[in-house]
């Protein structure tokens, strides 16, 4: 069993003084964006749970029959239900599972403990089924559900349960480890920038490491500023980036257009790239409109080739730069 991360101490704390203190939830709702070790943070919150032997800090053995059994999956008093191979959802029978789980006496006379990952795809009928088993939760039962969205758990399960954001931490520590888990060679400005390309998740950004993104997005963004002096045609610059995947190419022009968005003053025109040409932020709208729209079709069934997605990206681009009339400086 690992432990928390780092950027999950204020949480796990805690959960670790509810617990000795007898005052956990029947039911913990874990949410926030992918990336941040939630399910990650489930298991540690279930491995405490069925320790034996637990210290008060929330440590856990790691040698009694509970964490023996634990890691090495077949513990009988957890059970982890995720949508099945061939689907996207939790559907109605896996929660009516739950129910003859839960007929049963605890082998070990401790809790049992559920985990529902992610929750927000259980479907209408699946959500109906749960809230009826969390109004009445039978005794010793904990529930861990796990939710990369809030919004989408029904309202009626939210009020069941209590909610811990599991994104609110110091990006420094988050950093730090991020720091200590790469290769050494990785530069700060990378490290930096693979955290913001991944929404400010240390997971996500170790994953933007190991794929190289801090050096795509600086390759694209350099030849966005080509293109737009005019030292870069659209089709040069979609040739060079043929080995990214349109959909990556898509949100990484998104990402830094959105950048330039936030640099635009109050009033165009703007050099904020350091261009002497003005670039209008209703140009920039409707690059950003254009980009989505791609992403749309690189999602889309395969109808079109990804050198054709690609050039649309770079000419959508080439656009946005092109001399902005008078009448729109005013």
């Amino acid at each position: 069993m690992s432990a928390p991360y780092p950027w999950q101490a204020g949480q796990w704390g805690q959960i670790c003084r509810n617990a000795g203190d007898g005052r956990l939830a029947h039911a913990l709702l874990l949410h926030g964006r992918s990336g941040l070790g939630k399910h990650a943070f489930a298991q540690a919150v279930a491995g405490m749970l069925l320790c034996e032997s637990r210290a008060s800090t929330g440590a856990v053995c790691g040698s009694c029959r509970g964490c023996t059994l634990f890691r090495a999956g077949n513990h009988p008093d957890f059970r982890a239900v995720s949508p099945l191979e061939d689907s996207t959802t939790i559907t109605i029978d896996q929660i009516r599972a739950l129910i003859d789980f839960y007929t049963l006496k605890a082998h070990y006379l401790g809790p049992k403990v559920v985990l529902l990952h992610p929750a927000d795809v259980m479907n209408r009928a699946a959500s109906n089924a749960l809230l009826k088993v969390l109004e009445e939760p039978p005794a010793g039962a904990t529930f861990l559900l796990v939710a990369n969205a809030y919004d989408r758990i029904t309202p009626t399960i939210r009020s069941r349960c209590q909610a811990l954001a599991m994104d609110k931490f110091d990006d420094e520590i988050a950093l730090a480890w991020l720091a200590a888990t790469v290769d050494d060679t990785a530069a700060a400005a990378d490290l930096h920038a693979a955290f913001q390309l991944a929404n400010r998740t240390p997971l996500g950004a170790r994953d933007a490491l190991a794929a190289g993104l801090p050096r795509l997005a600086g390759q694209i963004g350099l030849q966005m500023e080509q293109v737009a002096r005019g030292r870069l045609h659209a089709s040069q610059a979609a040739q060079r980036c043929a080995e990214a995947a349109p959909a990556l190419t898509a949100d990484l022009m998104y990402r830094r257009a959105h950048q330039l968005l936030v640099e635009l003053p109050a009033t165009a025109p703007t050099d904020s790239i350091g261009l002497r040409d003005a670039l209008h932020s209703q140009r920039l709208f409707k690059f950003i409109d254009a980009v989505t729209e791609v992403k749309g079709l690189c999602l889309a069934p395969a109808t079109y080739r990804d050198g054709d997605l690609l050039d649309m990206l770079w000419r959508a681009w080439m656009q946005a730069w092109r001399p902005v009339p008078t009448e729109l400086q005013r």
